[in-house]
């Protein structure tokens, strides 16, 4: 086997197990058996039971307009302006069309600043729909410290809720677990008829609110009027859920609320879930970086990092050299006399048109000559007399300029004909 062919067969065989591993990895991480802080959240970002992605859709098919809110509640500032000539509930000033805001199950605390906005927002005419298990915490100044009250608290309100549910439903659901408990709930507002909502067991609203729903002594569902708007209060955080929606009226009860406020429009807040409206690349990545199909894609890298540069492995062939452009003689000829004709020197051409000619003749002899040697020795010798008057008027010549120190350009014209002449001669006798 070439060394060529192991190298492929190494690399396919190292890559795809590294594959194999990430994907088992990834199968393993990511099931249901375990928590996924990026998916067990009720947000209308995801499908899964634990999203509230069906209830955005149900709301864009039922409302005049319906969105997800992605950005800090202190842009709400400046809402509440009343349309001109309009005596209903005023209405936020990022969209003249929303007068709901859905805030299903925060992931995050509330900033001072965002809290005092969301109030005068509500006080302006807007209504907050807020499903929750526990307070919603108000982290104070820029050192994202939360201090001992939230959200509720400052309006005196209380919210109790547990994690196990109970559906409380009509009986169209008998085949369900018996061990489940199944109630029909009125709501106030919606009529004398009852309602089948999913909510959390022992779950209730205490303070000045207004009860809306109630089974027994607990409020399920409170009203607490601020201004000109109202807060609604639900203590269940995935009572929006996808989970809940198929399996009660949970839906049906927040399109009223929705439906029966301002303009009907809601928007459904986002940002408290980690899904800001202005995210870079870096921030996407890094997020991405932590759920388990990121760790599998870093594994992939990290090792074929460690591969290619631990064992100098070459994908590929090497890159040949450039190989240098060839310079014709003539333009390395026009190239010095350009250089001479530039610098004036007549006699240094001569004198470097002599020396290149002893450099050939020497190295054709074998032995370093000048001229006047090379006058002397062809005195005795057979060549023609043509010859020999070349080679002395050469000379001449070449002594004359170097005693004066000059010439001109017909003596210049001259020694490279004699010189080129000689040269050829030269040849023809070798």
């Amino acid at each position: 086997m070439k060394q060529r062919t192991r190298n492929v067969l190494t690399v396919t065989l190292s890559l795809g197990s590294l594959v194999v591993v990430a994907v088992l990895l990834a199968a393993l991480t990511s099931g249901p058996r375990l928590s996924d802080p990026y998916r067990r959240r009720p947000s209308t970002m995801f499908t899964d039971r634990s999203g509230a992605r069906a209830c955005l859709l149900v709301a864009q098919k039922l409302l005049p307009s319906a969105g997800q809110w992605r950005a800090p509640f202190t842009e709400l500032a400046g809402a509440g302006a009343s349309d001109p000539g309009s005596s209903g509930p005023r209405r936020p000033a990022g969209s003249l069309a929303t007068a709901t805001l859905v805030v299903a199950g925060p992931q995050r605390p509330i900033q001072a600043a965002e809290a005092d906005a969301l109030d005068r927002w509500v006080r302006g005419g807007g209504q907050l729909i807020l499903t929750i298990d526990r307070d919603w915490e108000i982290e104070e100044g820029d050192s994202g410290e939360t201090g001992g009250g939230g959200y509720l608290d400052r309006h005196a309100i209380d919210v109790q809720g547990t994690d196990e549910r109970i559906r409380v439903q009509s009986n169209v659901h008998d085949r369900e677990p018996p061990e489940k408990v199944y109630q029909q709930v009125p709501v106030e507002r919606f009529g004398p008829q009852k309602l089948s909502l999913r909510i959390g067991r022992s779950a209730s609203v205490t303070g000045d609110a207004e009860p809306l729903a109630m089974i027994g002594d607990d409020v399920l569902i409170a009203e607490l009027a601020l201004g000109r708007g109202r807060i609604i209060i639900i203590p269940d955080a995935a009572f929006l859920s996808n989970d809940s929606l198929v399996r009660s009226d949970n839906a049906a009860v927040l399109i009223g609320f929705c439906a029966g406020w301002g303009g009907g429009g809601v928007l459904f807040d986002e940002f408290h879930h980690g899904f800001g409206r202005k995210r870079g690349l870096a921030a996407l990545s890094w997020q991405f970086a932590g759920t388990p199909w990121g760790w599998a894609v870093l594994t992939v890298a990290a090792a074929g990092a460690i591969y290619v540069f631990g064992f100098r492995r070459r994908f590929g062939r090497p890159i040949e050299p450039r190989q240098p452009d060839r310079a014709s003689p003539l333009d390395l000829v026009d190239a010095r006399a350009g250089l001479f004709r530039a610098a004036g020197s007549s006699a240094l051409a001569v004198n470097v048109i002599c020396m290149n000619l002893t450099h050939e003749l020497g190295r054709a002899l074998g032995r370093p000559v000048d001229l006047a040697e090379l006058y002397r020795h062809h005195q005795h010798s057979n060549r023609p007399p043509a010859c020999l008057e070349q080679i002395g008027r050469l000379a001449q010549l070449f002594l004359r300029v170097r005693t004066e120190g000059r010439a001109d350009s017909n003596e210049v014209s001259e020694a490279g004909w004699l010189a080129g002449r000689i040269l050829e001669e030269m040849s023809v006798e070798r």
